[in-house]
């Protein structure tokens, strides 16, 4: 994934991709925590141009969420968050960023012009990708359908033939091997 930096007003969320328990096989279930077998993914959306940017993490912790931050999002942007703990005090970072919130917990999901509401729909198209058309997506290629999500939406409406010609002009000269497509992302 390259470095992409959006600006101006901009979303964060973070979100669990992964099947549900309840529909699993019984050898197959972890009976642990709900986010247990589900892969942790970041999200951005920029307002003023429907820019969005997907993809996997290794983790939800402050430390995490910071350092993405300070890659995608450029300085003395507007960030809106939920009330997650991992955004608590981002505007300390020392960019300049302006950080406003929701809290979801006590039924807010917008406060004046500070909503989550455009990344979490986001979390909804890739989520019916999964649970609807594809059924399953590996985590070893969750990070490719989060690219191709992301940039559907940030595309805009429609999606006509004027994208696909892009997408087609973007795809000249490049070429996904099948080993390389089944090869172990830790080699």
């Amino acid at each position: 994934m390259g470095k992409q930096v959006l600006s101006g007003i901009v979303e964060l969320d973070e979100s669990w991709i992964g099947g549900l328990e309840k529909n699993k096989h019984a050898d197959k279930k972890l009976h642990g925590h709900w986010q247990d077998g589900k892969v942790p993914m970041f999200g951005i959306r920029e307002h003023h141009t429907g820019r969005v940017v997907m993809f996997p993490l290794p983790d939800t912790k402050k430390s995490t969420l910071e350092a993405v931050i300070k890659r995608h999002v450029a300085p003395s942007s507007t960030i809106y968050t939920d009330g997650h703990q991992g955004y608590k005090d981002i505007d300390k970072l020392g960019l300049a960023f302006i950080d406003e919130y929701v809290v979801h917990d006590v039924g807010e999901y917008v406060r004046g012009m500070a909503t989550t509401n455009g990344i979490e729909s986001c979390w909804s198209v890739l989520d019916k990708a999964y649970t609807r058309i594809f059924c399953y997506i590996s985590p070893k290629h969750l990070a490719r359908y989060a690219n191709e999500t992301a940039y559907r939406l940030s595309a805009g409406p429609g999606n006509g033939l004027k994208e696909i010609a892009a997408v087609l002009r973007n795809m000249r000269g490049k070429r996904l091997k099948w080993k390389d497509l089944i090869a172990d992302p830790e080699k």
